[in-house]
């Protein structure tokens, strides 16, 4: 059999790192798989792994976005279909009634209306719009789903009133370059925060930066390291709310996008990690964290107590004083952090890169063979 995979709507973000890590584990021969074809554009094939059973092939060959959701949509079904015995779309873009096809779900702000009204009547809005409308489409015409959260498998089920128990959830890997041993920080030291994301308008960086200044206030020697792209309405909501700190830029670093090679460092630095998303589907910055040993601040919507258990300190990211407390608990309470840090440690080795590939490999097999 012949397997295909749609890489052509992804060109970057977790999306491409899982594709990436998954095929360079991958032994597809074991599943009857004698041939992996992977369609997208230069760049994103470029970064794949070498194998002698990978096949990359360039579509859509245009630089035009509207021509490309057009050659998407109407041309590339048909090579698919011409060339793949079955075709997988970690995307989840991808719609036919003429060939048997495994979706996926990744994006949960494509579903869940209250997080994609942040965006209303912006350019975002409209796109997670319209990807909703062509998802809904994949999930009902695709053979099999993958989900990467049982949240997002109970959440998109009841949206779309279907039933999805025959499908599995299968989590992310991550990588062995984050993994560090749990430590005790000195609370009398100077502690280091750090959170990774994107600062967009669903992660709320600005309720932790004026946690943080209200720490400050308190005596706390707190720092904050915010590691991440932004999005321009966002950045303004960061910019408002480190304003009305002057001292802000004495105790907040924002360092914008940072190299992927790179953000282990930033991990190994760290004394405590925070994440303040509202909206999630499997959250891999918190699985990195937990791998790297560090003790965790999180946001209690979605996924998150699904991934992190026990072995977090759960705050309302909306609510800057339940940001405070949280972080003060941690802070008052450093053999506490440590052991949810510890345990937070042991969880997070059941999520590798060769299981994700075994898993998701198996439920290809069984959907190549119905």
């Amino acid at each position: 059999m012949i397997l295909g995979i749609d890489l052509t709507n992804i060109k970057k973000g977790g999306g491409l790192t899982h594709i990436s890590e998954l095929l360079k584990v991958a032994q597809p021969q074991r599943y009857g798989f004698e041939q992996v074809i992977v369609w997208g554009n230069a760049e994103t094939l470029a970064l794949l792994p070498n194998s002698v059973w990978l096949k990359t092939a360039i579509f859509p060959q245009t630089q035009q976005p509207f021509l490309q959701l057009f050659q998407r949509i109407f041309f590339f079904p048909n090579i698919a279909r011409k060339n793949c015995n079955l075709l997988f779309s970690p995307g989840g873009s991808f719609f036919s009634t003429k060939m048997a096809f495994v979706s996926m779900s990744q994006n949960m702000l494509v579903f869940e209306k209250k997080e994609r009204d942040r965006f209303r009547f912006r350019f975002n809005w409209f796109r997670y719009l319209f990807l909703s409308a062509l998802q809904t489409l994949s999930f009902q015409q695709a053979k099999g789903i993958i989900f990467i959260s049982e949240y997002a498998k109970h959440y998109i089920g009841q949206c779309l009133r279907k039933d999805f128990s025959d499908f599995p959830v299968i989590y992310h890997g991550v990588a062995d370059r984050f993994s560090q041993k749990p430590k005790i920080f000195n609370p009398k030291a100077t502690i280091q925060l750090l959170y990774i994301s994107t600062i967009s308008l669903y992660k709320h960086q600005w309720n932790v930066v004026e946690a943080v200044a209200k720490l400050r206030e308190d005596g706390f020697l707190v720092k904050l390291d915010l590691i991440g792209d932004f999005y321009p309405p966002a950045w303004q909501k960061l910019q408002h709310s480190l304003a009305k700190f002057p001292a802000s830029k004495d105790f907040v670093k924002v360092h914008g996008a940072v190299n992927f090679e790179e953000i282990a460092n930033y991990y190994q630095q760290a004394d405590i990690f925070v994440f303040a998303s509202t909206c999630e589907n499997m959250p891999n910055i918190l699985v990195e964290a937990m791998r790297a040993g560090l003790p965790i601040a999180s946001s209690d919507y979605g996924p998150m107590p699904e991934i992190l258990g026990d072995a977090a300190f759960y705050f309302d990211p909306l609510d800057v004083n339940s940001i405070y407390e949280s972080l003060k608990m941690m802070l008052t309470s450093p053999e506490k952090c440590f052991e949810k840090a510890e345990k937070a440690f042991a969880n997070a080795q059941q999520y590798s890169w060769q299981r994700c590939a075994d898993e998701t490999f198996t439920f290809l097999q069984k959907m190549a063979k119905v």
